[in-house]
């Protein structure tokens, strides 16, 4: 049985009578002569009445060609201006019962219960899965540095035995090896540290981790803020001008900043931005070397080595950045941006920013263990107290005790930033699941 529709105004058009899916293309119509035909089993197994009927504009959009040889290419219609659509019914999607939610349980009676996060379990499960690598580390550490016997070393070969077997008990080394593993264990989880150090004995290692931590914050928490903000910046900018001047200029000022080495920047800074005006004005904005605690003095001693690690990681961070901003830039969701209209501004702090911050978070997370540590070359060119410092010195003289206590506190926050790192990805990207 058929039946025949005509519209005089466009050319002519057959629809055959089995339901067509949903495109995704424009919203455009041809809305042209129809023909009906049996209706299609599926639909009449959930619908009683498979008849077409015409519905306004929102309903699903049927298209085709028309037969005419005169007319053969597509006429296309302002979806604003088509009234007359064209369905057959439900969608067989919508037929079938849609399972239930992974995050919502329906209990006996028919209540949607919420079920717990998987981000707890998650969480605990990495822990457990870190011991076994953290007290390898810690073990292999401590291995590495008994390689050569250290009383021997430092008493020099000409020690009698019962000096050796005194200064073996001074520093705590005649007890067994498992023994000081697990107090070395022991400390690092209650942070508290109470062994002496061999270079300083009126010190205990906890007095000196916790009064070189905050002079290292203090030069690199700064310099991640301004890197990080600077870099994403200009890489969003270099992403989307890609291949232009400005893009050309940007990464050429960014490889040249990484060519330099960072004994060049620290040279070059001591000289024209503290020694020289010191010399030739007689004025001292920054110093040398050295370092006072305080706000009032921060700027005086901290800022100068805040701005060499600047320029040494704002060329790494730029590169990085917009590597992952131009794979951004050709995704179908910024062509798409484009196509509807957006402003610049808006597919790049918006769209385009947003769906980057996994590689921008990755690279954040892997230097936050470092800001914690210090940079060992500033600190020690500028005689800054922190940990970066105190390790080199600690080196240098065989304190193992501060050796081994700096070891296992940077082994715990690089594996707690790991864990920190997951937890942040499925927190910034809904993709990303928990399992």
């Amino acid at each position: 049985m058929r039946g025949r529709y005509s519209s005089p105004s466009y050319p002519r058009q057959v629809l055959h009578g089995r339901p067509q899916p949903h495109f995704a293309g424009p919203p455009t119509i041809l809305v042209p002569t129809f023909v009906r035909s049996a209706p299609d089993p599926c639909i009449a197994s959930c619908v009683p009445s498979c008849r077409p009927r015409v519905r306004p504009a929102g309903s699903r959009v049927i298209s085709g060609m028309s037969r005419d040889p005169l007319n053969a290419s597509r006429v296309t219609v302002n979806a604003s201006r088509v009234t007359v659509r064209v369905t057959y019914g439900t969608p067989r999607s919508s037929c079938a019962r849609r399972p239930p939610s992974k995050r919502n349980v329906v209990n006996a009676a028919g209540q949607a219960v919420h079920s717990p996060s998987p981000m707890l379990p998650f969480i605990l499960r990495k822990l457990l899965y870190s011991i076994p690598v953290y007290l390898g580390i810690v073990l292999l550490v401590m291995l590495c540095l008994r390689v050569n016997d250290p009383v021997t070393a430092y008493l020099g070969k000409n020690a009698t035995p019962e000096s050796i077997a005194a200064q073996k008990e001074k520093m705590g080394l005649s007890r067994p090896f498992l023994a000081q593993y697990a107090g070395l264990l022991g400390d690092t989880v209650t942070l508290s540290f109470e062994e002496k150090s061999w270079e300083r004995p009126t010190q205990s290692v906890g007095q000196i981790l916790g009064r070189s931590v905050w002079p290292s914050l203090m030069i690199s928490i700064p310099g991640l803020i301004i890197v990080t903000f600077i870099s994403v910046a200009v890489a969003l900018l270099s992403a989307y001008v890609r291949g232009t001047l400005t893009d050309k200029v940007l990464m050429f000022g960014a490889i040249l900043g990484m060519s330099v080495s960072i004994l060049v920047y620290v040279v070059l800074g001591q000289y024209f931005g503290a020694y020289y005006p010191r010399q030739a004005l007689g004025v001292s904005p920054f110093a040398i070397s050295g370092y006072k605690p305080g706000a009032e003095n921060w700027a005086y001693y901290c800022l100068l080595p805040v701005i060499i690690i600047v320029l040494l990681e704002l060329g790494y961070d730029t590169r990085f950045y917009r590597a992952a901003m131009v794979e951004e830039t050709s995704r179908d969701y910024i062509v798409t941006a484009r196509a509807k209209g957006a402003s610049k501004p808006k597919i790049l702090f918006v769209h385009m920013l947003k769906n980057a911050m996994i590689p921008i978070i990755t690279n954040v997370m892997i230097t936050l263990p470092f800001l914690i540590t210090g940079s060992i070359v500033i600190e020690t060119y500028f005689q800054i107290p922190g940990m970066g410092y105190t390790l080199i010195t600690a080196i240098t003289s065989k304190d193992f005790p501060v050796i081994q206590a700096f070891t296992a506190v940077f082994a715990a926050i690089f594996i707690l930033t790991n864990i920190l790192t997951d937890v942040l990805y499925a927190l910034v990207d809904p993709r990303v699941r928990l399992k």
